[in-house]
């Protein structure tokens, strides 16, 4: 076992190398150029020999989807300025971990660690609620009809409910548990070198406490939160696309951020990239089918990152009291946490997306024309339709402003309308060809 010392150092290093690994991969995809060369990238890459692989690795990944794009540029998502953005609810924290940047337009994505994939973890109350509320409203709105059948109403009353009790009751909120005697001991020994007698006394008070109180985090965990967690999946399954849509929220925050920046459209690990930004996607439904949404707790204070950081301040102080260092160990937080974290997990979801085609799981450059900005109005009603329309459409329609305006005035939505109604009200001229790709 080490000493306090070299356990601060390494606990201090293993955050940095961490931290640094997005940063890595911003870097050195700027400095890429668009390339996947192996050992191009391996005389370019700058960074801690741990996280050189992994990091080469992404940026392949990376620069195969986009096609060979060329970065301009590349930050880490947390310094880029989150503190001025608005989120619509929870945490103001960023979803996307690196902004790169081609041609002036920035891309926002997600950066996963070999292994585990998060899908989501949540222990602020409005992060956990606002995940689940605002996409059954986006899903109400794309599917009045079945919205408004009294199955899925039943069911999205049922649902509404158990998430506003787990919130309640769970999320946020802490639990004492019983700590086994043992539990700073690793390998028969205990977790820091050269204070024996303090873990003794420290064993002495866990058996004393665990005597004295109940197990309050285990009777919740088997209870409420495994209940809970266990009807939410149950109810999703029922429906594909609105588990979709909880998804897609869930991995980009789109609706947490309105579609803009810390929002995150691409996920990135060194064993791929994809497209995320929208529920249909792909990599979006395979996470929706192979994953477990789980209630479950954190770890409290600073135990959660190991159990010698946990007690390590304790140890330099001349006299303690282990009842009060007991209280700062003892403790569980309701939280959630959707994650894709066992390897038989990981190698579903490698072969449900192996079962879709390279076209399918492709880069496309968002459709920025007539029939896209249309349609996204339909959603959207007409924002910024006609900054859009007019550098698609002076080949298709002549006097294509008079059109849009005509159809703001004529049409509070477009959510029924289609582009017939809209020639139909206006009666352009319509000059030039379309060619169909």
């Amino acid at each position: 076992m080490k000493t306090f010392k070299e356990w601060m150092i390494l606990e201090v290093s293993a955050q940095k190398a961490s931290k640094d690994f997005e940063t890595y991969i911003a870097n050195l995809a700027v400095k890429s150029k668009g390339s996947t060369s192996k050992s191009d990238l391996t005389k370019w890459y700058e960074g801690t020999p741990a996280k050189q692989k992994d990091t080469i690795n992404a940026v392949i990944m990376l620069n195969k989807f986009f096609r060979g794009k060329k970065w301009d540029e590349g930050k880490n998502a947390n310094a880029a300025g989150v503190e001025k953005t608005r989120a619509e609810y929870g945490v103001l924290s960023a979803k996307s971990d690196i902004i790169l940047t081609s041609n002036n337009k920035d891309y926002g994505i997600s950066v996963k660690m070999k292994g585990d994939i998060v899908i989501a973890s949540a222990q602020n109350k409005d992060e956990f609620e606002g995940i689940f509320f605002t996409a059954f409203n986006r899903f109400k709105k794309d599917y009045p009809n079945e919205a408004d059948t009294k199955e899925f109403k039943d069911s999205i009353v049922e649902l509404e409910d158990k998430i506003k009790d787990l919130k309640e009751n769970v999320i946020g909120e802490t639990f004492k548990r019983h700590l086994k005697p043992e539990h700073f001991k690793k390998d028969g020994k205990w977790v820091i070198e050269g204070s024996d007698k303090f873990f003794e006394d420290l064993r002495k008070e866990i058996i004393a406490e665990n005597q004295k109180i109940e197990d309050q985090y285990e009777a919740t965990r088997k209870g409420i939160m495994s209940e809970g967690a266990k009807f939410i999946n149950e109810k999703l399954s029922t429906n594909e696309k609105l588990r979709d849509y909880v998804t897609h929220e869930a991995l980009s925050s789109h609706l947490k951020y309105k579609g803009k920046l810390p929002s995150a459209n691409y996920i990135l690990s060194p064993s791929g990239c994809y497209d995320i930004s929208t529920p249909d996607k792909p990599y979006v439904k395979t996470c929706a089918k192979v994953s477990t949404i789980n209630i479950r707790g954190m770890v409290h204070g600073k135990i959660r990152s190991s159990r010698a950081k946990g007690v390590g301040g304790f140890l330099e102080t001349e006299t303690v009291d282990m009842g009060n260092v007991l209280s700062t160990l003892d403790k569980m937080d309701g939280s959630l946490k959707w994650d894709l974290g066992s390897d038989k997990v990981l190698a579903k979801l490698k072969s449900e997306l192996e079962k879709y085609t390279e076209d399918q799981l492709a880069y496309t450059e968002k459709d920025e024309g007539f029939l896209s900005d249309i349609m996204s109005s339909i959603k959207n009603k007409l924002s910024g339709w006609w900054n859009s329309l007019k550098s698609w459409g002076k080949n298709i329609v002549k006097d294509a402003k008079d059109v849009a305006n005509n159809a703001l005035n004529q049409l509070t939505t477009l959510k029924n309308a289609s582009i017939s109604d809209i020639l139909r009200f206006n009666k352009p001229k319509i000059t030039g060809t379309i060619k169909l790709p």
